[in-house]
């Protein structure tokens, strides 16, 4: 394991933190943040080519 995997790793435990702190002082802005996230990923993942670039399918 590299120094750029343990740090991915860290992001992505700090970004989980960040979402629950969210979420339990906030329950709206939770599902709101987490429903940006999900849109974001499934459009990324839709309009994501095999060359890189982010086109209509």
């Amino acid at each position: 394991m590299n120094s750029a995997d343990v740090e991915l790793a860290v992001a992505c435990i700090a970004a989980l933190a960040w979402i629950v702190q969210t979420a339990l002082t906030d329950p709206v802005e939770g599902v709101i943040v987490l429903g940006l996230m999900y849109l974001t990923v499934y459009l990324t993942q839709r309009f994501h080519s095999p060359r890189g670039r982010l086109t209509l399918r």
